[in-house]
């Protein structure tokens, strides 16, 4: 089971397929009711993103079933190993790429890309699908302005000015995420909130803080993400084609000696999974009907 600010995610036992299954259980508030996550996620289909099963709306809650996925999310999958390298986060960083590159074709940006929205398909490969769509937004034309509730320190600087939006934006994320599974650290995490949102628009961050043996290429990689003006940063098929993601011998051979102990991502993921528990409302799981104890639930329970 895992929590968030406004949801709950179960497994569940689908009697119909008699099957498991994750339910997303979203409690509606002023603004989030899960509808924009359900209309994001109804029309998509693509192996690097979550297939929803189905979904039903109640007077307090909103409820996404999905499919169920047995790994863990890559900042976890990375920070369990003996040790990693930069081979296996360009593996995943490339693959979250495709994932945008579809999702901009369907209209559709994702605006938070936080580590724990990036999940392992299972524990045997290295497949990943994005999950978690709370953030998504529809955006038929570039420039679009939404209205996003998110952590600061995983936004691009125009959402947080709340500025015209685009696949851009999203091309920011990934240099966050990119940034965490080499480093350890969050970007521009800053002493508070006030202080983070700062960095954020005046984009102030430090390579110093990245693991040793980086390649020179993925600090290159960053340089023309990390961009404050939208237009300057590379676009999704840019990064795609950077010679960092090269599949070329020589960069894969870089790419394998740049070899990490898991110490700082292990002790960030610990860290990032404990706020994430925190910051769940202690009265949610009593307003939906559960208990923190009831790990499991047929889905009949709450639809």
């Amino acid at each position: 089971m895992d929590r968030g600010r406004f949801s709950v995610v179960l497994n569940v036992w689908v009697k119909e397929t008699n099957t498991s299954s994750i339910a997303k259980v979203i409690q509606k508030s002023d603004g989030i009711d899960g509808r924009q996550e359900y209309e994001a996620l109804k029309s998509l289909c693509h192996e690097r993103v979550v297939q929803l099963l189905s979904a039903s709306y109640h007077q307090d809650k909103t409820v996404l079933v999905m499919e169920k996925l047995s790994g863990v999310d890559v900042m976890s999958y990375l920070a369990l190993r003996h040790d990693y390298n930069e081979e296996m986060v360009v593996t995943i960083i490339k693959q979250v790429l495709e994932a945008l590159e579809y999702l901009h074709f369907r209209e559709i940006c994702y605006l938070e890309l936080q580590p724990d929205n990036v999940v392992m398909v299972n524990l045997r490969d290295s497949d990943i699908k994005l999950v978690d769509f709370g953030s998504a937004r529809y955006v038929p034309k570039p420039g679009a302005k939404v209205q996003v509730v998110g952590t600061p320190e995983y936004l691009a600087p125009e959402v947080l000015k709340n500025e015209e939006v685009s696949s851009l934006t999203d091309v920011w994320c990934v240099g966050v995420l990119t940034y965490i599974l080499l480093s350890g650290v969050s970007p521009f995490a800053g002493k508070d909130d006030e202080d983070t949102c700062e960095n954020v628009k005046f984009v102030r961050f430090h390579f110093d803080q990245m693991l040793p043996d980086t390649t020179s290429e993925v600090t290159r990689f960053l340089l023309n993400i990390f961009k404050q003006c939208p237009i300057k940063r590379l676009t999704i098929q840019e990064c795609l084609e950077h010679k960092w993601l090269a599949p070329s011998e020589y960069m894969i051979m870089k790419r394998e000696s740049a070899r990490f102990l898991p110490d700082k991502l292990a002790a960030f993921a610990k860290k990032f999974h404990a706020a994430k528990y925190e910051a769940m409302n202690p009265e949610m799981l009593t307003s939906l009907g559960m208990s923190s104890s009831k790990n499991e639930m047929k889905v009949d329970d709450f639809l």
